[in-house]
């Protein structure tokens, strides 16, 4: 590994996680990455606020909310932290992937283009001067390690499916993908992560 990176060493042992609520192009699969801003849909708006009722009737109080500080998860956390009377705090090591060539293309265009399968996700290394997944996987690691030496445990992180995807593969050594909004919760118990769905 790289000089200083720390891996998956000193993070909270229990944190949240929520990716966005649906943005104006996840219905017409339309790869934002990190280079487009693109707005909540009106779903997207509903989906945060049923995540904020969701931590609400879990009785969960996130210690703080931090987030990308692209619009989709920013205006995500601004939902679900105007729950508990709290301001989101941005974080430029949460945004998603850059996804090279593919930024701002339809994903089953791309994918025919390439002769890959378009039912099936692919992640930043199929796109030319992608971002590697380690990378990712470094850049988020490091941010909810130093969001946890300020906040310690149950901190909610909003972010995107890319940084998800990363974070699984990290702490599970499994590749997975988040619903829009759908509130996650990481625990770490005798040195083993686990992770569920919450509601």
């Amino acid at each position: 590994g790289q000089l200083g990176y720390l891996g998956v060493a000193n993070l909270p042992t229990r944190f949240y996680f929520v990716r966005h609520g649906e943005s104006e192009w996840n219905p017409i699969r339309k790869v934002a990455g990190t280079s487009s801003d693109v707005p909540l849909t009106e779903l997207g708006k509903q989906q945060a606020l049923k995540a904020a009722e969701t931590f609400h009737t879990s009785n969960i109080v996130p210690t703080a909310i931090v987030t990308s500080p692209l619009k989709r998860a920013y205006d995500t956390a601004a939902i679900i932290a105007d729950k508990f009377n709290m301001k989101p705090i941005a974080h430029g090591s949460l945004v998603e992937y850059y996804a090279g060539e593919w930024q701002g293309e339809l994903y089953e265009d791309t994918c025919r283009q390439k002769g890959l399968d378009f039912n099936k996700k692919h992640l930043p290394q199929a796109a030319e001067f992608g971002e590697p997944l380690e990378f990712v996987e470094q850049r988020i690691t490091d941010a909810i390690r130093f969001a946890g030496q300020q906040f310690g445990n149950d901190i909610l992180f909003v972010a995107h499916n890319g940084v998800f995807r990363s974070l699984t593969n990290a702490l599970l050594k499994e590749t997975l993908i988040s619903a829009n909004a759908a509130p996650i919760v990481f625990e770490q118990t005798h040195n083993k992560w686990k992770m569920q769905q919450l509601g």
